[in-house]
C-alpha cells in the first residue's frame, strides 16, 4: 500500500513538472503585441522613478499609444521614446487619448524597448499602453 502511494505521488509529480515546463515554454514563445505603463511619481519621494520600460514585438506596421490616465501638476506630461530599431520621434502626451500612428526608423527581430517617462514640477500619475498597429 505504501509503495503504491509513492508511485502515485511520483506520477502526479511528473505530470505537474511536465505541465510547468509546457506552460513556461508557451509563455516565452508568445509575442507581446502590447504593454502597459503605470507611473506614480512625486518629486522628492523615496525611490521615486518616473520611468517605465516596455517591450513590444517589432512590427513594420507601427505603433500607437493610449493614455488612459494623466493626473498631477498642471505641467504633467508623458514622453515615449526608443533607440531600438533605428529609433523613433519622441511622442509627448499631455492629455488622455490615443496618439497618432508612429513607426520605427529601422527594423529589428524581436522586441522593441520603449522608454515611458512622466515629468512634472510636482507630481505625475499616468497609465496607458503601447500597442502594435495592424
Amino acid at each position: 500500500m505504501r509503495t503504491r502511494k509513492r508511485k502515485i505521488c511520483m506520477i502526479v509529480s511528473m505530470f505537474l513538472a511536465i505541465g510547468i515546463l509546457f506552460q513556461v515554454d508557451s509563455q516565452t514563445a508568445m509575442a507581446a503585441t502590447r504593454a502597459s505603463w503605470n507611473i506614480s511619481y512625486v518629486i522628492g519621494a523615496p525611490n521615486a522613478s518616473p520611468t517605465n520600460y516596455l517591450y513590444v514585438t517589432y512590427t513594420a506596421n507601427g505603433y500607437k499609444a493610449t493614455c488612459t490616465k494623466l493626473d498631477g501638476s498642471i505641467d504633467r506630461m508623458v514622453k515615449i521614446s526608443s533607440s531600438d530599431a533605428g529609433g523613433m520621434t519622441t511622442k509627448t502626451i499631455t492629455v488622455t487619448g490615443t496618439t497618432a500612428l508612429w513607426k520605427m526608423n529601422g527594423s529589428k527581430n524581436g522586441d522593441v524597448k520603449f522608454k515611458v517617462s512622466g515629468s512634472a514640477s510636482v507630481n505625475c500619475f499616468s497609465a496607458g499602453l503601447i500597442w502594435q498597429y495592424n
